[in-house]
């Protein structure tokens, strides 16, 4: 079938003659040569690419591992702070306990107060004594020189009888 490049080669330099062989291996040697000079310089250019990539590469790791530094120290500041506040708040556990223990008393107490106020507004309300026939609004802003007054003044020497004292809610 198909004979290999090199048997195919190896029958055309026989095909030739003795003088053609030897121009045919100096040509041949120096593509050779710039052959491999070529691919000599594509593989620096590439071996300087895998440099450069590299270098880079290193730099980006670099650059990460900083800010991970960074940040794990941040994360570090972080739990402590919040180390520190579950212990405050710990010890405020018992104060908000008592406070509000506190408070209920004092709610208690307050309501108690409460009734008690309204019981004596009541009893002041009942306790009220009412002049009938004294014009509403006369004492102005001191019922106590008012009274005073009227009485000393208008109602010494008269007669007492048209005026009425009641208690009020009886």
């Amino acid at each position: 079938m198909g004979k290999s490049k090199v048997a195919k080669d190896t029958e055309n330099s026989s095909d030739k003659t003795p003088t053609e062989k030897p121009a045919q291996a100096a040509g041949s040697s120096e593509e050779a040569h710039v052959l491999l000079e070529t691919l000599q310089l594509q593989l620096d250019k590439i071996l300087e690419a895998i440099t450069a990539s590299r270098e880079a590469l290193e730099q980006k790791i670099e650059t990460v591992v900083v800010d991970m530094t960074i940040l794990h120290a941040d994360q570090r500041k972080v739990a402590e702070r919040v180390s520190i506040a579950e212990t405050s708040l710990m010890g405020l556990q018992p104060v908000v306990s008592a406070n509000n223990t506190r408070l209920e008393s004092l709610q208690g107490r307050l309501a108690v107060m409460e009734r008690r106020m309204e019981d004596l507004e009541g009893l002041d309300r009942r306790s009220n004594r009412r002049v009938i026939g004294l014009p509403e609004g006369a004492e102005g802003l001191n019922m106590l020189s008012y009274l005073e007054t009227w009485l000393t003044g208008e109602v010494v020497g008269e007669d007492l009888s048209p005026l009425l004292c009641t208690r009020e809610g009886t």
